[in-house]
């Protein structure tokens, strides 16, 4: 036996919306109201299970801020490391230099002195040269310095100027929690008017992840206002003839003209 988009043998369906929904038609109105409450509820439930994410978003951009801030400060610390090791090298250089020297006074062969005076010579060299990359790193530091607290200063700002966009989400998401809190009493009121039927089978039509709308006019030209798709004319007869919910056998929702 062939069964609709519910389930349901065909002749079996007409004869329980016959019985369990004797006047739906009648309270189209009631309906419609829920779908109207349903549609408040899901649209502030959608917003507030997307919240977290835009308020982590903030954090995020925070975070960033202060992860630039960071990073400018790490590459000063690498300089001032670097100038660090820079001198510590030039210094045992500095002190090679020192004992060749004193080494120069007790030498009697010439040669040796000519030896000892060459490397003496040669590793100032190597002293001077360190001295003018360790007065770049030096120069790079200072610049640095200047800099960061510039930067630093446009993070603070920036930092705060987030917090108070946090703050404000804050004080949204509590305010969308109130009005869904709000509207979920409202939607339940509303469905405590409608005919219970009629309830269970919106709620059955929603819960098979049919979205809104549930309730949908026919149009002029015979669409559903649902799925768009043309409504047969049986259909269309049962509107004006029945006292049972009629369905789109399209989509499944529920007709009203």
């Amino acid at each position: 036996m062939q069964k609709n988009a519910f389930g349901y043998n065909n002749r079996i369906e007409k004869v329980t919306m016959r019985a369990n929904f004797p006047i739906v038609n009648k309270h189209i109105e009631s309906l419609l109201n829920v779908q109207e409450k349903d549609s408040a509820y899901s649209t502030l439930k959608d917003m507030l299970v997307k919240f977290p994410a835009r308020l982590e978003a903030v954090d995020a951009r925070m975070a960033a801020v202060e992860k630039r801030y960071d990073s400018a400060s790490e590459k000063l610390s690498s300089l001032e490391a670097k100038r660090a090791d820079m001198r510590l090298s030039r210094r045992a250089i500095e002190e090679k230099i020192t004992k060749y020297k004193i080494q120069l006074a007790e030498i009697k062969k010439n040669d040796d002195y000519i030896a000892v005076n060459a490397e003496i010579e040669r590793l100032s060299g190597e002293v001077s040269k360190m001295e003018e990359a360790e007065l770049e790193v030096m120069f790079s530091i200072d610049s640095l310095k200047a800099s960061l607290a510039s930067v630093r200063a446009d993070c603070d700002a920036e930092i705060a100027e987030l917090k108070r966009q946090a703050d404000e989400l804050k004080i949204e998401g509590n305010r969308i929690e109130s009005e869904c809190a709000a509207a979920r009493r409202e939607l339940d009121a509303a469905f405590a008017l409608a005919p219970a039927p009629a309830v269970e089978l919106y709620k059955k039509i929603r819960g098979m992840g049919r979205k809104l709308p549930i309730v949908v006019q026919v149009k002029a030209d015979a669409l559903c206002g649902g799925c768009h798709l043309k409504v047969s004319s049986e259909q269309l007869s049962k509107l004006s003839n029945s006292d049972f919910p009629v369905l789109c056998e399209h989509c499944g929702r529920i007709l009203w003209s």
